[in-house]
């Protein structure tokens, strides 16, 4: 790298991310090796000034998590829609695209 050219620096580890950065700015762009724990400091951050203070337990030694997944047949992008449950309830599903594909969560 040539001295004066200045430098970028990313937070997250996608290959395809950093190199069309890279041809965007044309100069190398350094990602942080500790870039994946970026998201989990500024959660951190943002719940502490929220100001909202809830109870809340971090035993989850009885809990039952389960991931699954298929592909959605009601359109033509025939999404992977992921669903996750816990304790046989539905928290989060995500991948569609579109209405037609969408998990409702309780």
């Amino acid at each position: 790298m040539k001295v004066g050219i200045p430098r970028a620096l990313l937070f997250y580890k996608n290959v395809g991310v950093k190199k069309a950065f890279e041809d965007a700015v044309g100069h190398e762009v350094i990602v942080d090796e500790n870039g994946h724990l970026m998201g989990a400091f500024g959660v951190a951050v943002l719940a502490k000034r929220s100001g909202i203070e809830k109870d809340f337990s971090f035993d989850i030694a009885n809990t039952n998590f389960k991931t699954t997944g298929f592909d959605c047949p009601k359109c033509a992008n025939h999404c992977e829609i992921v669903c996750v449950f816990k304790n046989n309830k539905l928290i989060d599903s995500w991948g569609n695209k579109c209405d037609n594909g969408a998990v409702k969560v309780d």
